[in-house]
């Protein structure tokens, strides 16, 4: 992947791409046939951490993990979608590391997920929004180098906090993904994203 242009490591674009394409993605998700799987806790662990309480639960849907490549009906549908939204910073995807469909419904909490990394290999985070829905994404200023997962999800990280990006249909956050992120529950109905890890990055 290119270097880009970036002045800070967290870009937002709202209609990543076009509506028709927006709408076709929102509509193959939603088919009453789309095969969703439980998840456990949403907020994907890496070993050592077995200190942390479990998070929310939600729906997942893998397309595509490196060296497997893809994995699903749906990768093929989707792949335009990751370059056009690495395109708007000026970054062309080498690796696909991993990537999937996360859905979390309303269940009477609204509280944030815990804060994590996707992998601890240097890539970029491109997390894009299938539908409008309540629950932030919130991205911090820290990494596992300035502090470790138990403890950022331990102590109040109200001050070190980067962005929260609200979910809308069409909008792309892209970032780094050497820093915690985390979701928010929806408070009403389902929110839907679909995250792909990519690389290399720096």
């Amino acid at each position: 992947m290119k270097d880009h242009n970036m002045t800070s490591e967290i870009s937002v674009f709202d209609n990543a791409v076009s509506k028709n394409y927006q709408n076709a993605i929102k509509a193959r998700i939603q088919e009453s046939n789309f095969p969703w799987f439980y998840v456990p806790n949403v907020s994907r662990r890496t070993e050592g951490e077995s200190r942390l309480a479990m998070d929310t639960t939600g729906f997942g849907h893998s397309f595509y993990e490196q060296g497997k490549g893809s994995i699903s009906f749906v990768t093929d549908f989707l792949t335009p979608l990751l370059y056009e939204c690495c395109a708007k910073i000026d970054a062309t995807p080498e690796t696909v590391y991993f990537a999937r469909v996360i859905m979390t419904v309303a269940n009477g909490s609204t509280h944030r997920n815990l804060f994590h990394t996707d992998m601890n290999t240097p890539h970029l985070v491109c997390l894009y929004y299938v539908n409008d829905a309540s629950g932030p994404t919130v991205i911090l200023n820290k990494t596992h180098k300035d502090i470790d997962r138990d403890e950022v999800n331990t102590r109040d990280q109200s001050k070190n906090i980067a962005r929260e990006v609200e979910p809308r249909q069409g909008r792309v956050v892209l970032f780094n993904g050497k820093y915690y992120h985390a979701s928010t529950n929806p408070d009403s109905g389902r929110r839907c994203i679909i995250n792909y890890d990519v690389g290399p990055w720096h």
